[in-house]
């Protein structure tokens, strides 16, 4: 176990500082957070499982780094980790017609009330404009997205109440080494 955190942590730190560069490859972000999420399984055993099932199509594109770390963080410090059960991170991730990606973070956790999950949405429509006091990472990704991509990017939350939570997160395309330089 010793070992596998070891090469999970430096794995983790190198594609998070990336040598000063915002934009990796899709399988970059993907390996960090398989990383990030090995981590956390050695951190809780057997009270997280996770699965990663990614379209081989979108590797060959580019992002912003550091999109779906902080929203799994979530999923798991706000959802799983306050259930009785096995928590459970499903990350989905594929290319649709339009030439966008799309990645879903899914969780089993406690869920988000009705109200609450209201105020999230509203808050993240307002993009750039959102006054945020609460929930910190999400609405950070969000602002990156909307300073990097424009409003062709978004993040949807869907959730019940002792069900679980999902965070869908949809980018354009760009293909690797085509990132705009903002």
């Amino acid at each position: 176990i010793f070992k596998e955190m070891t090469y999970a942590l430096s794995d983790f730190f190198r594609i998070s500082l990336n040598q000063g560069q915002d934009w990796i490859p899709v399988e970059k972000e993907i390996k960090h957070i398989r990383d990030y999420l090995i981590i956390l399984q050695i951190r809780y055993g057997d009270a997280l499982t996770y699965s990663i099932e990614i379209e081989e199509t979108i590797t060959n594109y580019s992002m912003l780094k550091m999109i779906l770390q902080p929203l799994i963080e979530n999923a798991v410090y706000h959802g799983t980790k306050l259930v009785r059960r096995t928590g459970k991170i499903i990350v989905q991730a594929f290319l649709d017609e339009h030439d966008y990606i799309h990645f879903y973070i899914i969780d089993n956790g406690k869920g988000i009330p009705d109200k609450k999950l209201k105020e999230i949405n509203q808050e993240l429509s307002n993009g750039l404009d959102t006054d945020f006091k609460e929930g910190y990472g999400l609405f950070n990704v969000n602002k990156r997205l909307l300073l990097y991509y424009g409003k062709e990017a978004k993040i949807q939350i869907t959730s019940i109440v002792d069900t679980g939570t999902t965070v869908h997160v949809i980018i354009p395309t760009m293909k690797k080494g085509a990132a705009k330089h903002v």
